[in-house]
């Protein structure tokens, strides 16, 4: 018996050198838990992975256009920036379509964005989002399906449903302990919120508290983590949480 335990010990104490095992996680605090584990292995070893922030998309989209010698407008900007996900190698990938799609011109607009829809994120990728956001259920629905039979992937919406929710979490943050109200908190927004999408944010903030969008980021996130684990069933759960903050929108609307 004493063999085999020490044995086991060993294999322990010196695991296989053919093998290498990739964990992959989400915002871990440091010196708590799994991370604290691997960083305190002499045999593991942890790398952070940052998602890109506005500013850095912002960053991103100014090398390009810098280097092809273009400018942006405003609006076409912001639809951009809101286009864009979190992995920066994809983000300038998508950047370098649209500035050779403008080549021969020096500033892009909102019309190229447009026109570029399908390529970037789908002509209904905003639009589900947007429907989310104002608790019309069934316009959800229809832009949702549309984005996903078009072949766009549901972890697309559910990651842009995740950067208007916690940008408006922060602006819902700054009416509740400024006392200010939504119209003032949206006019005064970094980066500024684009003029045809102002009601609708202004309408969220009013609906929504921070602990209610709290608890549909958190809905969102485990969506995300679910589709991870199951990629054959992400459209039904991405549809199923983005739907429920839809439901729980349109009846706080009703209040």
């Amino acid at each position: 018996e004493d063999r085999v335990e020490n044995a086991d010990d060993q294999r322990r104490a010196e695991p296989a050198r053919d093998a290498v095992i990739l964990i992959e996680a989400g915002d871990l605090k440091k010196g708590t838990g799994l991370r604290a584990i691997v960083e305190a292995a002499g045999n593991a070893i942890a790398l952070p992975c940052y998602a890109d922030e506005a500013r850095d998309l912002d960053s991103v989209i100014d090398d390009e256009l810098r280097k092809a010698g273009m400018s942006m407008t405003l609006d076409a900007r912001q639809a951009l920036r809101r286009n864009l996900g979190g992995d920066r190698l994809a983000s300038r990938g998508e950047i370098e379509k649209l500035v050779l799609y403008a080549h021969g011109r020096k500033e892009i607009g909102i019309e190229d964005i447009n026109a570029l829809s399908g390529d970037v994120s789908g002509a209904s990728f905003d639009a589900a989002v947007d429907a989310m956001l104002d608790g019309k259920v069934g316009d959800f629905d229809i832009a949702f399906t549309r984005h996903c039979q078009s072949g766009g992937h549901p972890f697309l919406v559910l990651s842009s449903a995740m950067r208007q929710l916690q940008a408006i979490q922060v602006m819902r943050g700054q009416m509740e302990s400024g006392g200010r109200n939504a119209a003032s908190v949206v006019a005064g927004a970094r980066p500024p919120v684009f003029f045809s999408r102002r009601k609708l944010v202004e309408k969220t903030l009013e609906r929504w508290n921070v602990e209610a969008l709290g608890r549909a980021l958190s809905r969102l996130q485990t969506a995300v983590l679910q589709t991870r684990k199951r990629p054959d069933l992400s459209e039904a759960l991405a549809r199923q949480a983005l739907l429920g903050i839809a439901i729980e929108s349109a009846r706080l609307g009703q209040r």
